[in-house]
């Protein structure tokens, strides 16, 4: 599926990021974009977590790693 080769070319280049701000806001992005192809649930949580773990968090970081954590029915994750 040309999705998955898409986020993985950038995945692949946010993995090269090394600014903690920027890394963050792409992480985010590509973790959002995970939640919405099938079967990336598991990939949407470990991007979010590390966007999560940046100085530069926000909250709708947080919001949407909660919303991965319910959608893949890990609702004690989801709680907190």
């Amino acid at each position: 599926m040309r999705w998955n080769e898409a986020i993985d070319d950038y995945k692949s280049a946010v993995d090269k990021i090394s600014d903690g701000t920027k890394d963050a806001k792409e992480r985010f992005q590509l973790g959002v974009t995970y939640r919405r192809v099938d079967g990336r649930l598991n990939d949407s949580i470990a991007e979010l977590k590390k966007a999560c773990e940046t100085p530069a968090v926000k909250p709708n970081y947080i919001n949407n790693l909660g919303l991965s954590y319910f959608e893949a029915d890990m609702m004690p994750e989801a709680e907190h």
